[in-house]
């Protein structure tokens, strides 16, 4: 697999064996440009697809070939739509995770109360969930979760252990600092687009095109279309001989 790591290596190795021929010739300045813009590139393609393991390591799909997947909920919660969301999920008897942002979840207490009470895993996805998250420092990054964790731990009593990077980026001050929180990093293999699709036929069908067996599927509780369609892509779900389980149950 490649990785950060090893990619810079190659990178150093093959910029070293550039600069040589520049010394001979300075018209192999070319190829030291195209290594410049293919190594840049390379970072940013890892930094997107959090399922490369470019930066760090995440479980983006079940550890089953069977027709078994998880249903994962982000930036909740959300007192008109999270409250919806789990009275369907209840009445399908299905276990979901929800990473949510800690101050929503502060905002909102008694919901992420249920959620617990209910027996879904409940994940950090950042405090402020910021649009900026990315370029944080690497003390203000780790103080950040860390206020998330807290803000969980406070409410349920439980300390989460899984964790969703906001936008589903990643990068080398992310991956130092989830190792030292030890977080267990998840990321999906369905991607719902729920955040974007604003036809509800058109969401339930591109869930139900993407299934595949052990499929992590990401929805976000804060979208009024999702808490509308959810019921109907269960069925369906449910229609193609697929079962729901939790993330920990197949792990």
């Amino acid at each position: 697999m490649l990785t950060f790591r090893n990619a810079s290596l190659i990178t150093a190795i093959l910029a070293v064996a550039i600069a040589v021929l520049m010394i001979i010739s300075l018209d192999f300045a070319w190829l030291f440009i195209l290594l410049s813009i293919s190594y840049m590139a390379l970072l940013v393609i890892g930094s997107v697809k959090i399922c490369s393991g470019f930066y760090l390591h995440s479980q983006c799909r079940l550890n089953t070939a069977e027709k078994i997947i998880a249903l994962t909920f982000d930036d909740g919660p959300d007192e008109a739509t999270t409250p919806e969301i789990l009275e369907i999920l209840d009445r399908h008897d299905i276990q979901a995770t929800f990473f949510v942002i800690g101050e929503e979840a502060e905002r909102h207490k008694e919901i992420v109360k249920e959620i617990h009470r209910k027996g879904h895993t409940i994940g950090i996805h950042s405090y402020s969930h910021g649009f900026f998250f990315d370029l944080y420092g690497r003390k203000k990054m780790e103080q950040d979760l860390l206020r998330c964790e807290q803000v969980i731990f406070e409410i349920t009593g439980e300390r989460p252990v899984m964790f969703r990077p906001p936008y589903g980026v990643t990068n080398p001050v992310l991956a130092k600092v989830v190792r030292k929180l030890g977080y267990k990093v998840i990321g999906w293999s369905l991607r719902s687009f729920d955040t974007k699709i604003k036809d509800e036929e058109k969401l339930a069908d591109r869930v139900i095109k993407g299934l595949h067996p052990g499929a992590i599927v990401l929805l976000h509780d804060d979208r009024e279309i999702t808490a509308k369609v959810l019921e109907r892509i269960i069925l369906m779900i449910k229609n193609e001989g697929f079962r729901f389980a939790g993330l920990d149950e197949t792990a």
